[in-house]
Order: C-alpha cells, then structure tokens, then sequence
C-alpha cells in the first residue's frame, strides 16, 4: 500500500492526491508522501522501500518487519536482532555430566592480592549459579537414566508375555 501512495506522490497531481486521500484517511500523512516523498522519488521507477524480516515478536508469535525508504540516508539500515538460541542438548545415551572447572590455589605475593578480590559477592553468587545448573544437570541425567530403565523394563515385560519380541504374522 505505500509503494502505491509513493508512486501517486510522484505524479503529484490533485487527482492523484484525491486517490491517495481515499486509502489514507489522515491528510498530514498524504501532505508528507506528496510534499517530501514523492518528489525524492521522482527519478526512481520504483522499489522505494526496503522490507526487513524481522525475529517473531515473543507472546503471539506474530510475524515482524522493519519498513524503510531506500534512500533515506539519514538513518543506518535497520539491524536484524540476534536471536538467542539454546544450549545444544545433549545426546539421550549419553552418560557424561557437565563438569566445573577446578581453580588450583596461587602462592606467593600474587595469592594474597586475589584473596581479597575473590570474597565478592559477585563470584559467590556465579559460583552458587555454575553449582546448581551442575546439579540440575545431574538430576536430568538421572531422570533420562531412569526413563530409559523404565521403558527397557516394560520392554522386558512385553517380550516375557508372548514368548517373543513380536508375533510374526
């Protein structure tokens, strides 16, 4: 709809500007796109806006974009937000848990200047963070384990009752 009120703002005439008043009911809107746009894009045969996909918008789901004239030099294209992305997870069969690393304790001069710096608050809350995801971990690991334990159980129950693993028809 706005590459057809630019291409009527191009033409600039009064039957043009009644065309554009009929899809545009605000008149500042339609002064604009005739005053400024239109003759800015008088030399342009066409594609006078650039469209930017944008990420879903989060709650509905609903599909974003960034709309903007092409020669609007003034303003850098608009960026693409980063998406934030998971952590791959890890393999169903596999037994291996996250491991913390261990810091090995400093001696001489350079120890005693870091004992004061390693009392902060900060650290003690990212450690208190890096030991309860390790638990979390453990406690999904464990969880997988006994789902797999479980599910090889009622196998094994299946397979009792019948004689074999499927009746072969």
């Amino acid at each position: 709809m706005a590459e057809r009120i630019i291409t009527l703002a191009r033409r600039g005439d009064i039957h043009a500007r009644r065309q554009a008043l009929r899809v545009v009911y605000d008149p500042k809107v339609v002064r604009k796109a005739f005053d400024d746009i239109g003759p800015r894009m008088k030399e342009r045969p066409g594609g006078y806006l650039r469209i930017t996909a944008l990420e879903a918008r989060k709650g509905d789901g609903a599909k974003m974009a960034a709309i903007e004239l092409v020669d609007y030099v003034e303003a850098p294209p608009t960026p693409r937000p980063q998406r934030a992305t998971a952590a791959p997870a890890a393999a169903v069969g596999s037994v291996s848990a996250p491991v913390a690393p261990v810091e090995e304790p400093e001696t001489g001069l350079a120890a005693q200047e870091t004992d004061t710096i390693d009392d902060t608050p900060m650290e003690e809350e990212a450690s208190a963070a890096a030991e309860a995801a390790f638990v979390a971990a453990e406690e999904a690991e464990s969880a997988r384990a006994h789902a797999a334990e479980a599910a090889a159980a009622e196998a094994a129950d299946i397979n009792e009752g019948t004689g074999e693993g499927h009746s072969g028809t």
